[in-house]
């Protein structure tokens, strides 16, 4: 089964809940030690990889609907296409790629495979298609590679904190795979924003944990990385950095039962009357949203122990979760109850 499990550098630092507020520096090249991978060419035929069959997805027979969950969310991106009619790869390509693929458990991939091509045939024609079509196998074909690299490299974790030195041997052997699927101007339209992010990441790390430099010299030296960060995205995290300080004073006001008004004076101090506004009706949804997950829990724990069969049972709960949630909500507590299925063995 084919699932994206391992992270980019970045990917895994943010998910840590350390680095939330690092964005993107100029873009550097990543040497690496590794044997060399034969690319794939743009021009490989599009069926010649057993493993993804592009063409048992090519059918006449109509689609099933999106499952529930999915419906409306389809991204409205814009494929471009140049003078000649052929495809310029885009980040806006590889959002679209990854919205449908994101429901690989839950659907055959012929059904999969079958709705990506409807897309893609909606938006492109000729010789464009055929391109997108290629694209699309060797992404695929990526991300099935990137499976063995979650048993073959840690985590890029210690007791301590982050090992540098995994953290780029991950990064290395990611890129690598990068080079093998994918030309140029493909890898940095999928993975260009997230490599910038990579480097500048990994150059904080490195001036962090460097033990021959003073605090001030570290000071110095991470002013001067921020420095080479375009305008735009140094105002944008600083933007994040005072974000972060006022969530963290909201939910230490939260801890000590502090008002609506209170959270509200601080938000609008700190952020103005429109963001507190937003920010409040966020916390009334939270606030609902939990209810309705405690609820949900319990009868789902109910319908459980009921003794019903496995078929009923999972009926039973997928009439639960239509009754309960709605849109997104039901993807989200569909991907709660795989959490919750490995930790307490509820199915």
């Amino acid at each position: 089964m084919m699932k994206q499990r391992i992270l980019p550098v970045a990917g895994l630092l943010i998910l840590s809940g350390t680095l939330a507020t690092i964005w993107p520096a100029s873009d550097q090249t990543v040497s690496s030690s590794q044997p060399e991978v034969r690319a794939l060419e743009a021009t490989d035929d599009v069926h010649s990889l057993p493993s993804i069959n592009l063409l048992e997805a090519d059918s006449n027979s109509p689609l099933p609907p999106l499952p529930p969950e999915l419906e409306g969310l389809e991204p409205d991106t814009v494929l471009l296409t140049n003078a000649d009619g052929n495809l310029v790869p885009s980040h806006d390509l590889r959002v679209l790629l990854d919205f449908f693929l994101a429901n690989i458990d839950q659907e055959p991939l012929t059904t999969v495979l079958a709705r990506i091509r409807a897309a893609l045939s909606q938006r492109l024609e000729e010789p464009a298609l055929g391109q997108a079509l290629s694209l699309l196998k060797r992404y695929i074909g990526y991300r099935m590679a990137l499976e063995p690299l979650q048993d073959d490299l840690p985590d890029g974790m210690t007791q301590t904190g982050f090992d540098l030195e995994v953290l780029r041997q991950r990064q290395e052997r990611m890129e690598q795979l990068q080079h093998a699927h994918f030309d140029r101007e493909e890898q940095t339209a999928f993975f260009g924003e997230e490599t910038q992010l990579d480097n500048y990441t990994l150059a904080k790390l490195t001036i962090e944990q460097n033990p021959s430099l003073t605090a001030d010299e570290k000071k110095q030296y991470l002013e001067q990385l921020n420095q080479q960060l375009p305008e735009p995205i140094r105002v944008a995290r600083k933007r994040a950095v005072i974000h972060g300080d006022v969530y963290e004073h909201a939910e230490a006001l939260k801890a000590s039962n502090a008002s609506d008004t209170e959270l509200y004076q601080l938000r609008a101090r700190e952020l103005g009357e429109e963001a507190a506004l937003q920010l409040a009706q966020l916390d009334q949804q939270q606030q609902a949203w939990q209810q309705r997950l405690s609820q949900y829990r319990q009868e789902k724990s109910r319908i459980v122990q009921a003794g019903l069969s496995e078929p009923d049972q999972a009926s039973a709960i997928t009439r639960l979760r239509e009754r309960l949630f709605s849109g997104p909500e039901k993807l989200r507590v569909r991907a709660l109850d795989g959490d919750w299925r490995q930790q307490e063995g509820d199915y």
